[in-house]
């Protein structure tokens, strides 16, 4: 079968490095064109821009994938079928016709819940302790189509976004190429999705990200952990946004405090914070501009003592 692969994330890889180690022809792939990024405005490529020139596969990148150029050009790959994998962009129906066999998306989630940008992210945050994977077949509407195969992924106590995501990549490679086997020989079932149980998953901006201390330390625990793949939950201390990367959940209500105060600072808890509920050790943390940290180093070298408060 002649596939074109459009992705553009991590999350992407799996996919794509099944694909290119299949009986299938990879006839070519469409990722986001390059950007100048960082402070220093270096140009940067997709994961997926890299891993095809790596491999020599044919590679496009238009700035708008439905334009009639890109349409024109997608037309002369003849596919059969398009594979979308975290590419970020709804196609037209112009786009959709061009394959003989449509086209299949790999979605994070369990859909129809968590349809959105940011499904991974947001079954943390709610404190899921079970996702997965859908294939499913691209129309119109964001993340609408008939379910071809799906795969549930649990989550465990340990788990944060990024290794999340890494699990479910890798699962939805195998729920992709299970399914393109299925559509290969006409045995695919299409199951229409129930609209009653549709959840929303939408990308997650920076003002979203800021900790809401008056909730309960297990939620805020959720919160930090979901988020470590878009920039990470943050708060701010003394006017200097700290951005955190892990927490925990003490089982202890610890002294009547505001929400947000620092309670104990140790080498074995790191910043203890009370919470709406509960109190929260954060363990690792970045200071704007800075790097990734322990959060007691971080104490030692800023100034930050029993008492003080993230806002």
């Amino acid at each position: 079968m002649n596939i074109v692969f459009l992705g553009s994330s991590e999350f992407s890889i799996p996919s794509l490095e099944a694909l290119y180690n299949s009986q299938h022809n990879l006839v070519g792939v469409i990722s986001r064109p390059d950007r100048p990024k960082g402070r220093g405005l270096e140009v940067s490529s997709t994961p997926v821009t890299a891993f095809a020139r790596e491999s020599n596969i044919p590679l496009y990148q238009p700035e708008d994938i439905c334009a009639a150029e890109s349409v024109q050009t997608l037309g002369g790959m003849k596919p059969d079928l398009l594979v979308i994998v975290s590419f970020g962009r709804i196609l037209t129906r112009a786009v959709l016709d061009i394959p003989s066999e449509g086209t299949v998306n790999v979605h994070a989630s369990l859909l129809p819940c968590y349809r959105g940008a940011a499904p991974v992210e947001w079954a943390l945050v709610n404190g899921e302790t079970e996702t997965g994977v859908t294939i499913f077949r691209v129309t119109e509407k964001l993340d609408a189509g008939d379910i071809i195969r799906q795969k549930a992924v649990p989550i465990s106590d340990a788990d944060d976004a990024v290794s999340m995501a890494g699990k479910l990549g890798r699962a939805g490679a195998q729920a992709l190429l299970e399914s393109i086997r299925l559509i290969e020989t006409g045995t695919a079932r299409f199951q229409p999705q129930d609209e009653k149980m549709v959840t929303r998953a939408p990308k997650i901006r920076t003002q979203d990200r800021r900790t809401d201390w008056t909730r309960s330390s297990a939620d805020i625990r959720n919160f930090i952990r979901g988020l470590t793949t878009v920039g990470c939950a943050y708060s701010f201390l003394k006017e200097t946004r700290i951005a955190f990367w892990e927490a925990r959940a003490l089982p202890t209500q610890g002294p009547a405090a505001p929400p947000g105060t620092i309670l104990a600072i140790s080498p074995e808890e790191g910043i203890v914070v009370a919470a709406g509920k509960g109190v929260l050790s954060v363990l690792s943390l970045q200071r704007e501009s800075g790097k990734q940290m322990n959060a007691y180093a971080f104490t030692l070298g800023h100034h930050v003592a029993v008492g003080d408060r993230f806002e």
